[in-house]
């Protein structure tokens, strides 16, 4: 069932013009802290995920047929990862629109799909294991891959630009006077750590400056603690006789929220003594105290341009195309701003 504004509102008690507006973080709205944890509250006990834009109604379409969403995580993994569900939440709702089915898979194909069977084509959401790859590329459907680039030239492919957004907010990081940076980096156990990860453009960024030093970089797969790696970090840094650092980034703002209890375990503020930025704007970032700053992801309409591409091969296009989307800053409390004037948002690209 798809959960609406108005019931959240209706929940919570406040208008449905406020949840809205709570709901796509408008930094002008004026609103006690109370009301909007408990409309943040509602809104992630009734699982709703803001997707993005609407498409033209002009382009609907009804029983338009099958797509195969072949997913990296299990269901039951995905309801921990809020990025992953924003992703599946705005192709199923672009899918929604213009009258496609999903059948959602992986990482093993169900013996149900056969060749023979009537699909449009297949949507890839994270890095699948490569037997598995195979049998979707051997289906020789249009085929899109969802918040990675494709592994060919041959098809097609939506990104966000958060490499490009990691640089440009280590440099705003840097200009707020934080001269000792680190980095909690949580990767995949199947990641590579010279392709992904956080970690890789904090070490770029760092040695073209010759400012790195890897006692400063700490890497964990998952199911690593934030909390265990902060910690360990800390201690690294102790035992060398370095000083601590001034400011953290951590992969995500759910390894960021882990790390604020490690600092706090040390009897350090956030952001006086340690700033903390996180990453995918989740809606724990607004819930934690200080509230966090973090790149925020725009997943929703990642989910939906990966349906739309896939779309437009079915109706003929020939040419592969690789979207990229654009990342935001959001800045809140968990950064200090004495060093220089305050920036509200800092786009990627």
């Amino acid at each position: 069932m798809k959960i609406t504004l108005k019931e959240i509102a209706a929940r919570v008690g406040v208008a449905e013009s406020t949840v809205s507006r709570v709901l796509s973080k408008e930094p002008t709205l004026s609103i006690s802290d109370q009301k909007r944890r408990a409309i943040i509250e509602t809104a992630e006990e009734l699982n709703y995920v803001r997707v993005g834009r609407r498409s033209d109604p002009k382009l609907s379409q009804q029983n338009l047929g099958r797509i195969v969403l072949v997913h990296e995580l299990t269901i039951d993994e995905e309801l921990s990862r809020p990025y992953f569900v924003g992703l599946r939440k705005g192709i199923e709702a672009a899918a929604l629109e213009h009258g496609a089915s999903l059948l959602r898979t992986g990482p093993k194909l169900p013996l149900s799909i056969e060749t023979s069977e009537q699909l449009l084509g297949c949507i890839v959401i994270g890095k699948l294991p490569e037997e598995t790859l195979a049998e979707v590329i051997q289906l020789d459907l249009p085929l899109v891959f969802a918040d990675q680039p494709a592994p060919d030239s041959a098809h097609d492919s939506v990104v966000a630009d958060i490499d490009r957004a990691m640089l440009r907010l280590l440099d705003l990081i840097a200009q707020r006077g934080h001269d000792r940076i680190a980095c909690v980096d949580l990767i995949e156990p199947s990641d590579s750590l010279a392709i992904h990860g956080r970690g890789r453009i904090y070490r770029q960024w760092s040695e073209a400056r010759n400012l790195f030093d890897p006692d400063y970089l700490i890497t964990g797969f998952r199911p690593s603690s934030g909390r265990q790696l902060t910690r360990t970090l800390l201690k690294t840094i102790d035992a060398a006789g370095k000083p601590l650092p001034n400011a953290l980034i951590a992969t995500t703002d759910a390894v960021a929220a882990e790390a604020y209890q490690a600092i706090a375990e040390r009897g350090l503020r956030i952001p006086e003594d340690i700033a903390v930025v996180g990453t995918n704007d989740s809606s724990i970032a607004q819930l934690l105290v200080p509230p966090l700053s973090t790149i925020e992801i725009p997943a929703g309409d990642m989910g939906r341009t990966a349906l739309e591409l896939l779309l437009e091969r079915c109706a003929g296009r020939q040419v592969t195309k690789t979207v990229t989307l654009h990342t935001t800053f959001v800045e809140r409390k968990s950064l200090r701003t004495e060093a220089a004037p305050a920036i509200e948002h800092v786009e990627g690209g």
